[in-house]
């Protein structure tokens, strides 16, 4: 979706302010998220929805990276926290 682009842009541009975090790749589902992780990453950002549910991750593979929820759903702060979350953010 076009909102999604849109904020996966803002973060990485809000991110180039912290050279110490290096941009991974984006990916919109959660296969292509899984095949990103070479090497597997330190911190991880995750929409809720991008285009399956995010939790789908954590079923699927070993999450072992913190991970920040970036969403503009307001439906599973408790749910990511259940998976150790770092944090939950929600834009509008």
């Amino acid at each position: 979706m076009d909102d999604e682009r849109l904020a996966r842009r803002e973060l990485a541009y809000l991110l180039q302010a912290h050279p110490e975090i290096r941009g991974g790749r984006g990916g919109r589902i959660v296969k292509e998220a899984v095949k990103a992780w070479s090497p597997a990453p330190d911190l991880l950002f995750l929409d809720i929805r991008c285009r399956a549910n995010s939790f789908d991750l954590f079923e699927r593979t070993s999450v072992t990276a913190g991970v920040i929820f970036v969403t503009a759903h307001d439906d599973s702060p408790v749910r990511a926290f259940e998976v150790n979350a770092l944090d939950y953010l929600m834009s509008r």
